[in-house]
């Protein structure tokens, strides 16, 4: 294990030996205590202690086939399942102090208006999840504790957002980021009403809000986080990218204290000291 400081950009941490059973981590989430990873080749998810990196589990099952996006409501673990040849996009809900299966959310389960795509990011808010389709290009919401479709959000054509990349919130506002035409894209979750954008950002991909600050995944002119305030002002770059490069930065996770980084192509997990 190496140690990376988010200050002086040298590793503070990553986990990646076989262990652990890596296998493409495309999602991560912290449920309060432990930081869960969605192994999207593995068919799994892996839980980690977030205090010494230690591995609490593995789970797999039935429900849980290419998981591509996390959300933590209360105890339920949301978990967004990519769709295969012959076996459409769904949503699997796990406990996480059990690690048992509460409820599995297929197509025609999931409101009369929606159809699952690819949902490539979610993120929770109070007692709802937000999901962003980036084949149906658009966000909505659900009941994080029953699992019930409660409307249609944002539709992620105003502002001209391209090809959502990642979906955070922050004071009642849902930010999106178009890895498609480079920009960030602001709502009201209240209504799902267009805000505003911010442009020029290089290739955003997932998002996550830690207090007033936004980190954004970016994979252009190479892979590395960007660091942004509430208003899309750019501050530093977090991550550095002569280590990172070619790693594919795949998702983000905040502990309160670290800021945590799957390595898709690495098949490892990196976390970084943030104040």
């Amino acid at each position: 294990m190496t140690e990376i400081s988010i200050v002086t950009k040298q590793i503070v941490n990553e986990i990646g030996n076989a262990t652990y059973k890596f296998d493409c981590p495309d999602a991560l989430a912290f449920d309060g205590t432990n930081i869960w990873v969605a192994n999207w080749r593995g068919n799994s998810l892996t839980e980690i202690d977030a205090s010494t990196g230690a591995l609490i589990r593995t789970i797999s099952g039935s429900n849980i086939e290419a998981p591509i996006s996390l959300a933590v409501v209360g105890t339920n673990l949301w978990v967004g399942n990519f769709p295969n040849t012959g076996v459409p996009a769904s949503f699997a809900i796990i406990n996480t102090v059990t690690g048992n299966s509460v409820k599995t959310l297929t197509q025609g389960q999931l409101g009369p208006h929606w159809t699952i795509e690819w949902p490539i990011c979610m993120v929770a808010a109070g007692m709802d999840v937000w999901v962003a389709d980036q084949g149906g290009v658009d966000v909505s919401e659900f009941n994080g504790r029953t699992g019930a479709y409660l409307r249609h959000t944002v539709a992620v054509s105003a502002g001209s957002l391209s090809n959502v990349g990642g979906v955070s919130y922050h004071s009642g506002l849902l930010w999106a980021s178009g890895s498609s035409n480079y920009d960030l894209v602001e709502y009201k979750a209240s209504t799902g009403a267009y805000v505003r954008s911010v442009q020029h950002i290089d290739g955003p991909g997932q998002l996550l809000f830690t207090g007033s600050d936004l980190f954004v995944i970016l994979t252009t002119p190479h892979y590395s986080v960007g660091e942004y305030n509430s208003s899309g002002r750019f501050i530093r770059t977090i991550v550095n990218t002569s280590i990172e490069n070619g790693r594919g930065l795949s998702a983000l996770a905040f502990d309160g204290r670290s800021l945590w980084v799957a390595n898709y192509d690495a098949n490892s997990v990196s976390y970084y000291v943030s104040r």
